[in-house]
C-alpha cells in the first residue's frame, strides 16, 4: 500500500509540474503572438512546444488517474479486510456467548433434575427426624404401633 501511495504522490507532483509547464508555455505563446505573425517559425515552434506540453500534461493526468485508481483500490481492500476482521470477531463473540448459554442451560437442567429427587429425600428425612407419633407430613401414613401388630 505504501508503494501505491508513493506512486500516487509522484503522479500528483508530476501533474503539478506539467500543469505549471503548460501555464508557462501558454504565457510564452501569448508573448510570442504579440510580437510575431502567425506564420513565423518562432510562433510555429512555440505552438509545437505547447502541443507537446499539453500531450505531456495529458499523460501525467492519465498516470495520476491510474495511480488514484490503484490507491482507491488498495484503500478499498483495506476497508474490506477491516470489515471482514470485525465481522469475524463479532461471530466469535456471538459463538462464545451461545456456548456459555448452552453450558448454563445444560447445567441448569442437570440441577433441576437432581434437586427434585433430593427434596423428596430431604422431606422424608425431616419427617423421620420429628416425633414419630405426630404426623407433620400429610403424605406420610401414620406409623403402626406395636400394639396393633401384637394382640
Amino acid at each position: 500500500m505504501q508503494a501505491a501511495e508513493e506512486t500516487w504522490r509522484q503522479a500528483i507532483e508530476a501533474e503539478e509540474a506539467a500543469s505549471a509547464a503548460v501555464v508557462e508555455a501558454e504565457r510564452v505563446l501569448q508573448q510570442l503572438l504579440q510580437h510575431h505573425l502567425p506564420s513565423s517559425p518562432t510562433v510555429d515552434n512555440a505552438v509545437s512546444e505547447l502541443d507537446l506540453r499539453r500531450s505531456e500534461y495529458e499523460r501525467m493526468q492519465l498516470a495520476t488517474d491510474e495511480a488514484d485508481a490503484i490507491f482507491n483500490l488498495a484503500q478499498g481492500e483495506v476497508i474490506v479486510a477491516e470489515r471482514d476482521h470485525r465481522r469475524a470477531e463479532h461471530e466469535q463473540r456471538a459463538q462464545a456467548v451461545l456456548q456459555q448459554s448452552r453450558a448454563r442451560q445444560l447445567h441448569a437442567s442437570a440441577i433441576m433434575v437432581t434437586p427434585s429427587h433430593t427434596n423428596e429425600q430431604d422431606e422424608v428425612r425431616c419427617g423421620d427426624a420429628e416425633d414419630s407419633s405426630s404426623s407433620a407430613n400429610a403424605r406420610d401414613p401414620p406409623q403402626p404401633t406395636r400394639s396393633w401388630l401384637w394382640p
